[in-house]
């Protein structure tokens, strides 16, 4: 499970914040539809962990009938078959249908820092910590998200349902259309708050350090070109870079996240036909000798996968 509510206070928590909750095996949990409420725990939110966060199920427990969450389940596994789901289940697991891309004002968010070394949040005050990571998640159930993941998700699990419509900054767009794979002997020339995806260039010995080049102030991201040539000619050596003062500290955080669980499973969890990927939304390069894609307010995630053709 990606969501659950802490048993209190009956607010949503979202599987991928767990690191950044403090005594967070304390915390109780149950199932997000409130007829079901079975308890679950947190999972794999350790820095060692290859796993992605979730939440699971006690042993001895089962979701009720009509539990959204199993229902849900069964509309996944419809399109990961191929098949399309209806308007009614998209809406349903909340397909996403708007998205604003915001400038984040970083002020208040900067004083509150994460050491991701220690795996502990610095702020102590963690009932501020529980608020602002609930109300990142209130509008979920209108579909409307504010991060790419959910988008991301739904992109890529459901390749028959890439008609859907969402808007963007109220402009309306269809999945099929609205991410630009980044090819090597395209023009990006000058295109702005994008949305795009590309694989990640992996070194020979697979080295993290070499995809993901961290710096005191910038973030370097190689990327790989679908279209790479293989007569030898020479092509562009594309590049995403993370402006460190341009994003919070937890967004920082969460960005080394996502990159270090799909990179660990692409090391430890290998499957044919997958490639790690990153989707994101930026700009690109000014002019025909840029090489660099400049990311946009945090909007980042990584994910070890295949790309299926709309069908």
């Amino acid at each position: 499970m990606n969501i659950a509510l802490e048993e209190i206070s009956k607010k949503e928590i979202r599987a991928d914040y767990l690191p950044f909750l403090e005594e967070v095996e304390k915390m109780k949990f149950i199932c997000s539809d409130s007829r079901c409420g079975i308890p679950v725990v947190p999972s794999s939110f350790k820095e060692y962990n290859i796993q992605a966060p979730h939440f699971r199920k006690l042993v001895g427990y089962t979701h009720h009938e009509d539990c959204d969450y199993a229902k849900n389940n069964t509309i996944y596994g419809k399109g990961k078959s191929g098949l399309k789901i209806t308007d009614k289940e998209a809406k349903k697991i909340g397909f996403p249908n708007k998205f604003n891309i915001l400038e984040e004002d970083i002020t208040k968010e900067k004083k509150d820092v994460y050491n991701h070394n220690v795996g502990k949040n610095v702020d102590s005050k963690n009932k501020r910590r529980h608020t602002e990571i609930s109300s990142d998640f209130s509008d979920h159930k209108s579909n409307q998200v504010s991060s790419i993941e959910k988008i991301v998700d739904c992109y890529l699990s459901f390749p028959a349902n890439r008609d859907q419509r969402i808007k963007i900054n109220n402009i309306p767009l269809d999945y099929d259309t609205l991410f630009k794979e980044i090819l090597a002997n395209k023009k990006h020339i000058g295109i702005q708050k994008q949305f795009f995806f590309s694989k990640v260039k992996v070194a020979t010995d697979k080295s993290r350090n070499s995809s993901f080049k961290d710096f005191r102030e910038t973030v370097y991201i190689k990327l790989f070109p679908a279209d790479f040539p293989d007569d030898g000619k020479p092509f562009k050596q594309y590049e995403l870079i993370l402006d460190k003062n341009k994003i919070s500290n937890k967004k920082l955080s969460m960005v080394k996240i996502s990159f270090d669980k799909a990179f660990d499973k692409m090391l430890f969890e290998p499957k044919k036909g997958y490639d790690l990927y990153v989707f994101f939304i930026g700009d690109a390069p000014k002019d025909s000798e840029g090489a660099s894609f400049n990311l946009i307010n945090g909007y980042i995630c990584f994910r070890y996968t295949d790309i299926r053709d709309s069908i």
